[in-house]
Formats: C-alpha cells, sequence, structure tokens
C-alpha cells in the first residue's frame, strides 16, 4: 500500500500540471511575449540559416543542441515553444510534488492542490499564454529553489533528500541551459536556504543525525554550483573565438548603450561619432530607429567606445529616486500588482505564524530572506531592468522560499496547528487569487488572442514577398516589433528572402550565413547598389519612413528613396515596399 501510494503523489503532480497546462492552451492561443523568442526559434528552426542551429547565444548550448536536434528529426513541430511548456509544466509538478509529500491530511492535501491550481491560473497564466524565455528560466529556478528547500527538510531522510536534490540538480542545469544570467539573479534566494539549512536548524535532535543531514546538504549545494561552474566555462569556450567572440564583444559593448545607458548626445560627443564618420541622419537611425544594418561603422570596436563614453557620463538614481522607484514597482506597478498582494501576503502571514509558534530560527530565514530579495531588487531597479519576464521570475522564487519555510513551519507546529494554517493559507491563496489572479488572467488572455491576430498580418506580409522571390526585404524593426506567431505552429519555411534593419541578430554570424544563401556580397550597401533589395516599412501618416530617407542622403546624396509598391493587408495596414535609384 504504501509502495503505491509513493507512486500516487508523482503521478497526481504530473497528471494536475499537464491537465493545467492543457486548459490554459485552450482558453488561449500561446505567443511570445517579445519577437526575440520568435528570433530564437527561427534560429534553432533553420529559418534564419537554413539549418536548424545549436549556437543561439541569448540560449544556452546545452539546450540549442537539444532544440536543433529535435528540430533535424521532426522540422515542423514547434518545438522552441514546447520545449518552454515542458519547463513550466515541470515546475508545477514538482512544487506540486511537494506540497503532496510534505503536507499529510487528505481535506489539506485537495485544499492545497486547489489553491496551487487556481494560483497558478490567477498569477502565472500570462506566461503561458505569452511565453518568454527569461521568465521560463526564472520560473525553472523558482522550481530549484522549491526543490532545494525540500531536500533541506528532508535531510534526515537520506532516500527522500536524494529524490529531492536530483530534482534540484535537474532543475538547476534545466534553468541555466536556457539562459544562466537569469538563473544567477536567484541565488541570493538559494543561499537563504542553505544558510538556514545549516545554521538555524535545530532538528533533528540527535548531533550525528544533524551532521550528516548537512553533510547531504553541503554535497547538494557543491554540485549545484559545479553545474553552474560548467555552464559558464562551456559559453566562454563557445563564445570566445573568432567571429563569435566579435559578435560577443559587439553585444555586450552594444547591449550597455541599447539597455543601460542609451546612446551618448550627438552634438556633445560631435568629436567621438566623427571618428567613426557617424552623421546626424546615421546617429538618429541608430539610436531612435535600431537602425544596424547597411551601417559600416557599426563593430566591436566603436561601439565599445560608444559604450564607454556612455557608462562614463550616465547619471545613476540619486537615493531619493530610488526609494520612489523601489515604492512605485511594488506598491503601484500595474503589471507586477496581483502577484505582489500574494508575495506579500504571504509574508505577513508566515510571519504571524511563526511569531505565534515561536519558531525563532525560521524568523531569522525569512528575515535573511528579506535581505536577499532587497539585494536583487535594489540591483534591478538600480540598473532599470524590470519588465515583467524578469521581476515575475523573483516574485516567482519568493513564493518558492515562502512556500518552503511555511511547510517547514507547518511541519513543526503541532496536529491541530498544522491543519489550522493549512486551512487558512489555502483560503488566503485562493481569496487574493479571484480577487486579483482572475482579472489578470483573463487580460492576458485577450491581450494574446489581439497578438495572435495581429500576427497574421505578418503572415501576409510574408506571402508578398514569397511572390517576389529574386528580390530581399530589409524589414523596419519599430513596423515589425509587435508582431509574433502562435508559438505552436510549426516551422514556417516557404519563404526567407527576408531580414530585420536591426535586431539583436544583426551583425551576427547568423546573418552572414543568410546574406550568403541570398547572394549578397556588400550587406552594408546592398539597398543602394543592388535594384532586387528593398527597405519595407509599416505606412500609417506618411513620414514613418522619413528618418530613413535622411539616412541613405547622408550615405549616397546621389542617391533617392522611392515607393516602389504597397502592401495591402486584411486588417487594412499598408506597408510601403521602398527601393533606392
Amino acid at each position: 500500500m504504501r509502495k503505491r501510494f509513493e507512486w500516487a503523489v508523482p503521478a497526481t503532480a504530473i497528471l494536475l500540471a499537464v491537465g493545467l497546462l492543457l486548459y490554459f492552451t485552450r482558453i488561449s492561443p500561446v505567443i511570445y511575449e517579445t519577437n526575440d523568442d520568435l528570433f530564437l526559434k527561427w534560429i534553432a528552426s533553420g529559418e534564419m540559416t537554413g539549418d536548424p542551429e545549436a549556437k543561439m547565444y541569448y540560449i544556452g548550448l546545452p539546450a540549442g543542441i537539444i532544440l536543433s536536434s529535435l528540430y533535424k528529426l521532426a522540422p515542423d513541430l514547434p518545438w522552441y515553444g514546447l520545449y518552454q511548456l515542458a519547463a513550466i509544466a515541470a515546475v508545477m509538478a514538482v512544487i506540486s510534488g511537494g506540497i503532496l509529500s510534505l503536507v499529510e491530511k487528505p481535506l489539506l492535501r485537495l485544499l492545497s492542490l486547489a489553491a496551487f491550481g487556481l494560483g497558478a491560473y490567477g498569477f502565472f497564466f500570462y506566461h503561458v499564454a505569452e511565453l518568454q524565455f527569461t521568465f521560463t528560466t526564472a520560473f525553472l529556478g523558482a522550481g530549484a529553489v522549491f526543490a532545494y528547500g525540500v531536500s533541506i527538510l528532508s535531510a534526515e531522510n537520506k532516500k527522500t533528500h536524494r529524490l529531492w536534490s536530483i530534482l534540484f540538480w535537474l532543475m538547476t542545469f534545466w534553468s541555466i541551459s536556457i539562459r544562466l544570467k537569469a538563473f544567477l539573479m536567484l541565488t541570493p534566494i538559494l543561499a537563504v536556504l542553505g544558510v538556514g539549512g545549516l545554521f538555524f536548524s535545530k532538528d533533528p535532535a540527535d548531533s550525528e543525525a544533524r551532521k550528516s543531514a548537512r553533510k547531504r546538504i553541503l554535497i547538494t549545494s557543491f554540485v549545484g554550483c559545479g553545474l553552474l561552474v560548467a555552464v559558464y566555462l562551456q559559453d566562454l569556450a563557445v563564445y570566445g573565438t573568432g567571429e563569435w567572440k566579435e559578435f560577443r564583444d559587439y553585444k555586450n559593448a552594444e547591449e550597455m548603450v541599447t539597455d543601460y545607458y542609451h546612446y551618448p548626445d550627438y552634438d556633445t560627443y560631435r568629436e567621438l561619432y566623427d571618428r567613426y564618420d557617424i552623421g546626424p541622419a546615421a546617429y538618429t537611425a541608430a539610436s531612435s530607429h535600431y537602425l544596424v544594418e547597411l551601417q559600416p561603422w557599426i563593430n566591436a570596436s566603436s561601439m565599445a567606445d560608444v559604450a564607454a563614453t556612455a557608462k562614463a557620463n550616465y547619471r545613476s538614481l540619486s537615493f531619493g529616486e530610488f526609494i520612489r522607484a523601489f515604492w512605485d514597482r511594488h506598491m503601484i506597478s500595474y503589471m507586477d500588482r496581483p502577484l505582489n498582494i500574494l508575495v506579500y501576503a504571504l509574508y505577513l502571514f508566515v510571519t504571524l505564524w511563526i511569531m505565534g509558534l515561536r519558531r525563532w530560527g525560521e524568523l531569522k530565514e525569512l528575515a535573511v530572506l528579506v535581505m536577499a530579495r532587497t539585494v536583487i531588487w535594489s540591483y534591478l531597479i538600480y540598473m532599470e531592468r524590470l519588465p515583467v519576464r524578469v521581476s515575475h521570475g523573483v516574485y516567482a522564487a519568493e513564493l518558492a522560499c515562502l512556500l518552503v519555510i511555511l511547510l517547514k513551519v507547518q511541519k513543526k507546529a503541532g496536529r491541530k496547528a498544522s491543519a489550522v494554517m493549512g486551512i487558512l493559507a489555502a483560503a488566503m491563496v485562493m481569496a487574493l487569487t479571484v480577487r486579483f489572479g482572475f482579472p489578470k488572467a483573463a487580460a492576458a488572455g485577450y491581450d494574446a488572442r489581439s497578438k495572435c491576430e495581429n500576427g497574421k498580418i505578418f503572415a501576409e506580409v510574408r506571402g508578398y514577398f514569397a511572390e517576389h522571390p529574386h528580390q530581399v526585404f530589409l524589414l523596419d524593426v519599430h513596423s515589425f516589433e509587435y508582431y509574433t506567431e502562435n508559438a505552436l505552429v510549426g516551422r514556417v519555411d516557404e519563404t526567407d528572402n527576408w531580414l530585420f534593419l536591426g535586431s539583436w541578430m544583426a551583425e551576427s554570424p547568423w546573418y552572414d550565413k543568410k546574406y550568403d544563401r541570398l547572394g549578397i556580397e556588400d550587406p552594408d550597401n546592398c539597398f543602394f547598389t543592388d535594384p532586387d533589395v528593398k527597405a519595407v516599412f509599416l505606412k500609417v501618416s506618411g513620414d514613418e519612413y522619413e528618418y530613413f530617407e535622411d539616412f541613405c542622403r547622408e550615405r549616397y546624396p546621389e542617391k533617392q528613396v522611392y515607393v516602389e509598391d504597397i502592401i495591402h493587408t486584411s486588417a487594412g495596414l499598408e506597408f510601403a515596399v521602398l527601393g533606392c535609384e
């Protein structure tokens, strides 16, 4: 009977996770939150270069090898989207399995799973409807946090501890295989659990058993650190030589400029820009419109100088501005508000129970968790890196850590107190979900459906490209930045005679391969010298491509940009196809 029950726990957890995922994908299309994932999917599937690529730069090589191999085996399946959905389902299974294994009473198990299911829909459905690899990485990190915490709770039981340690290693490797930097952001929270397990805990009472338990915690921690170091060294080896090193150096400098410090003012630093033959129109095109292609001056050397100048003149937030930004983000932010209400309610709930039960060791852990999350949030606010795909990942890890502390307190409380605590916690989560989470989830579904409809416009434009296979189309970044695809639609390779004028892929080895396939030998000048190369802009008020005309006029005064054709779409939007003569 006991053996059957052991199998029932993981089976129930897996069924719950799969059921939730199937329900989520049924009520809403699954799209990508940003075009970054769309670009990565094009690389992995081979739509960019002609063959599936393992080197994806923003996605770790282990995940890249898996994805590119899957696309080679079955190119028509949407592996990139499925890979992220599988990761989200795995985390839900791990957390629900932990709840089932640590909560003893059947009624409490039922209530806890109901609260988990509702909470998953209310607070994290958005990240299934709109996938993004940074959040998926952080969500896997939250799963690793939870598994690590449960492994500490069960350290006195060698078999159970080994199982949860393996899950921790699996979640950790899966997370860092996608994006190492996003996982590293959560290490202060993992440190809280490790320190708490090693120094704050007084159980088990037997000193020899406690020593053995701490030894197992240390082994788990060292193996996890080893995985981090191995993936980091592998990334250095892959992107540390040849054309990849040049691209990495360029991207590091370019990201400092565009994501953190912004381009230095043209008039103030005219000498810097003159050094690289950057005129005012080229500066405007790069700094305001992300026009990177057709710009010979953009390379690792020039961007390093621009980044150094930008960093030297960057004004960081004052203490007062920092406090206001911290307060606004946590108390006013529309995107974060439902989730941060849940996090703060759980902080309060756990604190009151710890004080009521006088479990002072856990109160210390909670205080250190507050310190760790303050470090993480301070860094994010100071660097002004707070899109929801980042902030929600931090909240998910905090929730995982708080859940571990709650389960730890509940485990050591009396039977009556444990039952009351579980019932109240489940009721609180369900009430907050209904009040704050459900409206947000409904809005997320509507937003995903709207963006999916917009994606059909891009498909219609690509249909035009297919009708002109002898031409090459360079797409304006801002005209297409909000168009995406259903993530569960397979590879779209009916035509590939187009590229973006910007995006983070520009100036990359992937672009070089595609230019070779398209027969373009001089990418910097192709629009001006090849009559079959066109530029495409969304046409609304008539001046969307004025900056592009200025840029072309600055580079080649004798050339003239003209509208060769108009692409009409079913939504009523029009796209201008520009030529140069």
